[in-house]
Order: C-alpha cells, then structure tokens, then sequence
C-alpha cells in the first residue's frame, strides 16, 4: 500500500492555490479554508471521485485516465460506468476506497467528515471541493481542481469555452421574445415538492434562457404544492422519465401546463450538475422557452 502524508486536506472553493503552469510533476501548494498550508510532493496520478460534478469535471479536463474510483450517482459521461465503484455518495465503501490506493480523494459536499478521518488515518489525502450555486462558482471549481491536478491550461481552455458558448446561446434568443413563468421540478408527490428556489444556479439558467422562475421568492430546493398551483406556470421543466407520471397525478394534472402540453423532460444531468455542461442545458432551455 503506498503511504502519504496523513493530513486530510479539506479544500473549498476559496482556498488559494499555487503552482507552475500544467506541471504534473512539482510541487502543488495551496492553503485551504481553515488556513492549513498544504503541499503535494506532485500532481496526483489515482483518484477517487466522491461527487457526480467532481467526475464530470475530471472528464472534461481530459484526466479521465486518473480516475481508480468514482460514486454510483457518477453516472456522467456515460463512460465513467466502466470505472470502479466504491458505493453512495454519503455512505462510500471504505475498504472499496482503500483497495483502490488512491492519491487523492476528491469529495463534496455530501460527503462525511467522519469518513475523511478514517481515511486520513489511512494516510489517504481527502480533498473535499465544494460548489456553489452559481455559474461562476462552477467555472471557479473547475479552475480549483485543474490547480490541483496540474493541467490549469487546460481549465482556462475549458471555462473559456463555457463563456463563449453562454454568449452565443444568449445572442439566440429574439429580441421581443415573451419571458414564459416556469417551474423546474426537481421531486413531487407524496414525499413532497422539490424545486429550484431564487438562490440556485437552476434558477439562473432559466433567467438567462429568457424564463421567470415562479419559485425565485423562496430559497433552497424546497416548495409548496398550494403554491404550485396557485402559480399556474406556462412552462414545466422535469427530468427523463418522470413525465408521464407527473401529468397522470392529481393535482397537477391539473396545470394549465400539463393541459397545454407545455411539460418538457430533459436530461437532468445537464441541469442539476453545475459543471462544464450546463451550457448545453441552457440551450435546451432556450430551445423549449423560445420553439
């Protein structure tokens, strides 16, 4: 089993990061968010991903070939199927992630400290990276891990695309072009309404394709159903499969959405994971608010 350093390195999006430019091979040094100064003899060559964003964002760095590991919800690319699983996103197979000897694990939000700990026990390093809510917090994660893996050149390359898709899918939409209320459905039924509030990046991709989320005035992912209803939104965003199901059930069956056969399904993944394609699902919004 390889040995490295036994701290666990905790790693959010604020933390400053220092190295030469895609040197694989020297030194990585970066200060975390609770100010511990952390080197990396060189950039590492197994990982473990604990996070669908983190895998999505590796893939598109064009490091897929470090990846030993990655989560049952690492489901995009497709391709990310054919590498190890080591369990759930809170609830990972330890000696799954052992077995593996990674360099790093890279983790996120959902992931257990109590599980960091025992890895770093280990001599296992635990970077846990952490998203926010926005556009530019997705092209600042993809900048911090292309720090850490040494390809920064190539993170620019693809923030920079990101940027200048964003504009062209905006130049699309018609000047006049009616702004449509929508209503994003992340969960219904009898466990209870899920959306994306005004505090969400869900919530800025319908912004910018020209929509008016009904559910901007909450925050987080929770909503009401007397709400819902009450809003009547034009538009029904909602992922492949659930359609069916969503406009066969009581109450909103009755939406005048579902009546006018405005109920569109997307690839959620393109929606809900805030990485280096959610420019490709802002487009699909365009597409469906402005046919």
């Amino acid at each position: 089993m390889k040995k490295f350093s036994t701290t666990v390195l905790l790693i959010a999006l604020m933390c400053s990061c220092t190295l030469s430019p895609d040197s694989k091979t020297k030194k990585i040094e970066f200060t975390d968010s609770f100010d511990q100064h952390i080197v990396l003899e060189k950039a590492p060559a197994r990982i473990v991903s604990c996070a669908p964003l983190i895998t999505e964002i590796i893939y598109a760095l064009g490091e897929e070939k470090r990846l030993c590991g990655r989560t049952d919800y690492c489901v995009y690319p497709p391709q990310a199927a054919a590498v190890s699983s080591i369990g759930g996103l809170m609830d990972p197979c330890l000696e799954c992630i052992v077995k593996l000897e990674p360099d790093l694990v890279l983790a996120s939000t959902h992931f257990k400290k109590s599980v960091a700990d025992k890895l770093g026990q280990l001599n296992y390093p635990v970077a846990v990276m952490m998203s926010q809510q926005s556009i530019a917090g997705a092209e600042e994660l993809i900048s911090k891990i292309g720090q850490v893996l040494g390809v920064t050149v190539k993170a620019d390359s693809v923030i920079t695309h990101m940027q200048q898709e964003r504009q062209r899918i905006i130049a699309k939409l018609p000047v006049d072009a009616p702004h449509p209320s929508v209503y994003y459905v992340v969960g219904f039924g009898k466990q209870g309404d899920y959306t994306a509030g005004g505090d969400t990046f869900i919530h800025e991709l319908i912004t910018l394709a020209g929509g008016k989320n009904v559910a901007a005035d909450v925050k987080g992912w929770g909503y009401s159903l007397e709400a819902l209803m009450d809003k009547d939104p034009d538009v029904i965003i909602i992922k492949n499969p659930m359609k069916q199901a969503f406009c066969e059930t009581e109450p909103y069956n009755q939406l005048s959405a579902v009546k006018n056969n405005r109920v569109y399904e997307i690839d959620n993944h393109l929606i809900e994971i805030n990485g280096p394609h959610i420019m490709e699902g802002l487009e699909q919004l365009v597409d469906i608010f402005h046919p």
